[in-house]
C-alpha cells in the first residue's frame, strides 16, 4: 500500500509501513562489567543485573547539605585569600602547593559553620587525607597540633632566628 504525495508519478510514492515509523535506537551492551548482553531502549542493564544495579544515592541533595550558591561564592573568596594549601599534615614542606578546594575545619555534619574561622583552603590530597581520618566508621577524628599564620612555612621560626 502507498501514499501519494504531491506531485504524483514514483518518486511521490511512499510505502506506508515504514513512513510514519521513528528511528529505534540501537541495543547497546548491558553497564555491568563484562556483561556482552544487549539492552534496548532506555534501559542500562540487561535482566540478570537490573537487580543487582547500584540505586541512586540516597544522600540529599549537594544543596540541601549546605552546599548552595552561597557557598560557592565563600569557596571561590576563601580560594582567592588563600591560594595555597594550608598543609595540616605538614606533607609538603616548604614547596608551595596550589589550594584547590575548601574545607570545613568542624564538619557541617558534626556542627561547623560556613564561617571563615571553619574554613580552610587545601589542595585536592590533603583535603581527601582529612576527610579519609574523619570518615565514617574510620580512624581517629584529626586533630591539628598547631595552625600556623597564613602564608608561614614550617620552618618560618627557624629562618627568623637566623636572620636576627
Amino acid at each position: 500500500m502507498y501514499i501519494e504525495m504531491a506531485g504524483g508519478g514514483i518518486l511521490g510514492q511512499l510505502p506506508l509501513s515504514g513512513a510514519c515509523m521513528m528511528p529505534v535506537r540501537p541495543p547497546r551492551p548491558c553497564r555491568a562489567s563484562g556483561c556482552r548482553n544487549l539492552v534496548y531502549g532506555n534501559e542500562l542493564y540487561c535482566e540478570l543485573h537490573r537487580a543487582s544495579a547500584r540505586l541512586p544515592d540516597e544522600r540529599p541533595s549537594a544543596a540541601r547539605r549546605g552546599y548552595d550558591y552561597n557557598w560557592k561564592k565563600l569557596r571561590m573568596m576563601v580560594l582567592r585569600e588563600k591560594p595555597l594549601c594550608e598543609d595540616p599534615f605538614d606533607l609538603h614542606g616548604d614547596q608551595p602547593v596550589i589550594a584547590t578546594e575548601v574545607d570545613h575545619i568542624v564538619p557541617l555534619s558534626r556542627g561547623g559553620e560556613n564561617t571563615l574561622e571553619n574554613l580552610q583552603a587545601l589542595c585536592k590530597s590533603c583535603h581527601s587525607r582529612k576527610t579519609r581520618k574523619e570518615g565514617v566508621g574510620g580512624g581517629k577524628s584529626l586533630e591539628i597540633t598547631k595552625k600556623r599564620p597564613y602564608g608561614q612555612s614550617k620552618n618560618h621560626a627557624r629562618e627568623m632566628e637566623v636572620k636576627g
